[in-house]
């Protein structure tokens, strides 16, 4: 019997994929792939130039490669959730998330501009409801 593990950089195995798991990852990169080639059939080079990008984002922030996959296939509620949400299932306080998503819209305005405006609209739609400080910090601010 032929079973994928998924290793680490350091070789160790970190779990064993079941049939099942490895039959739904064949058939989504075979997906990918197709979809791919639809795109250089429409026009020669944007399916690798599209993987480039992907992989260069991907390279630079892991975060902004998660943001510019659900903005391209049009998943907006991780952009619309509040730090708050964000730093509860992440386990970090909201303005560590603010500023991890501002630096993760950073590293993606430099290979999918038009991204990165997408979010800025949805940011600023929804910016009245959130502040990334916390209230003494505020308070602070506007005693200054």
């Amino acid at each position: 019997m032929i079973t994928a593990a998924i290793y680490t950089v350091a070789l160790s195995p970190v779990r064993r994929a079941s049939r099942t798991d490895t039959a739904e990852l064949a058939r989504i990169t075979s997906e990918i792939a197709e979809r791919i080639s639809e795109l250089n059939e429409i026009r020669f080079g944007s399916g690798v130039d599209l993987v480039s990008r992907l992989a260069s984002v991907a390279r630079a922030d892991v975060a902004a490669f998660d943001m510019a996959c659900a903005v391209l296939h049009g998943n907006v509620e991780a952009i619309l959730d509040s730090y708050a949400v964000q730093g509860d299932k992440a386990g970090r306080e909201k303005q560590t998330m603010h500023y991890r998503k501002i630096k993760a819209i950073d590293h993606l305005r430099g290979v999918f501009p038009e991204a990165a405006d997408v979010i800025d609209r949805i940011r600023l739609s929804v910016r009245h409801h959130e502040d990334p400080m916390s209230k003494p910090d505020a308070l602070r601010e506007s005693n200054e």
